[in-house]
């Protein structure tokens, strides 16, 4: 669960949509989300800056739930939350305008990167589920 050439990883499914906002969206999956956007909803951040969100998103993130520097670890959480929905999960990929994938953040320290097994990617071909990395490079630390 220690990786040295990981700094940082976790998972996360993003669904966004210009109909369904995150109730909506929780409904169907009958899971709750770690966050959420809700469409034209005016954000200011600790700057002052005003922002305005494009279009409903929710999202389900291992980040706070998995300690593990290993993305296998998170991809298990991830899929066992979503087990239990994948016959919602593919209802909601029907409905127009929906953009479903999981995305695995990784903030590298070196050579190495995140692994999936065979299991793991077949659970989500599964649930038609599609797989992004977001590889971030930092230099190793010198102690």
């Amino acid at each position: 669960d220690d990786y040295s050439s990981c700094m940082e990883t976790h998972v996360r499914l993003s669904i966004y949509s210009e109909k369904l906002d995150y109730r909506d969206i929780t409904a169907i999956l009958r899971i709750e989300p770690t966050h959420f956007c809700i469409k034209n909803r005016e954000l200011i951040n600790s700057r002052g800056m005003k922002r305005i969100e494009r279009q409903h998103a929710w999202f389900l993130e291992s980040e706070q739930f998995v300690a593990s520097k290993d993305s296998r670890r998170h991809f298990d959480w991830l899929i066992e939350k979503l087990a239990p929905s994948r016959d919602a999960i593919s209802i909601l990929q029907k409905e127009e305008g929906i953009k479903m994938s999981v995305d695995c953040i990784w903030y590298s320290r070196g050579n190495g990167g995140p692994v999936l097994w065979p299991e793991q990617m077949k659970a989500l071909a599964d649930m038609n589920l599609e797989c992004g990395f977001d590889v971030y490079f930092f230099e190793p630390t010198i102690s």
